[in-house]
């Protein structure tokens, strides 16, 4: 959770002897998210379905973030609802009748191991559009977050929820 990125933080400042730096970037990363929170406070929260892992082939296999959870963490800050926030497993695999129930506005696939190219963003696209209709697919709001921190915990996670925020409130102003 954010919270945990937190005291790690405090942890390794004080293992390091660095103590004042690391409340440095702690404020850092609390100003920023509340500079994101602020812009995104009283819109509307979109619903959000964010994978974490799923079958390359074919929209199957899909483990999300639940309750509790860092990526649901990411999106709550972001401006988002979490589709699979309500489930009491940390990091369930759905299915696709899952997800057509969940009826998500957007997707965001997190895959931080690749280079993105127009052809696996075509890819991508296209095996969403044959789970079936979801309002994501029906307003082309399917996106890939290949940013190499959009899984790790660590303070360089609040620029991944600024991203985040950028694709769910394109109109809110942050920066």
């Amino acid at each position: 959770s954010l919270n945990d990125i937190y005291k790690t933080l405090e942890e390794r400042g004080r293992v390091l002897g660095c103590p004042d730096q690391a409340v440095a970037v702690r404020g850092q990363m609390r100003d920023r998210l509340g500079a994101i929170n602020r812009a995104v406070e009283g819109r509307a929260r979109p619903r959000v379905l964010m994978t974490i892992a799923r079958n390359a082939d074919s929209v199957t296999s899909v483990m999300v973030g639940a309750r509790g959870t860092f990526v649901d963490d990411m999106i709550t800050a972001a401006g988002g609802q979490n589709v699979f926030g309500d489930l009491s497993a940390a990091y369930p695999s759905v299915s696709q009748e899952a997800i057509l129930v969940a009826r998500p506005e957007i997707v965001i696939e997190a895959m931080p191991e690749v280079r993105p190219t127009p052809e696996l963003e075509a890819k991508i696209k296209k095996q969403w559009r044959e789970l079936g209709p979801l309002p994501a697919v029906q307003q082309n709001r399917i996106y890939l977050l290949c940013d190499e921190n959009a899984t790790i915990p660590s303070p360089r996670i609040v620029e991944v929820i600024a991203k985040l925020a950028r694709l769910f409130h394109p109109e809110a102003k942050f920066d």
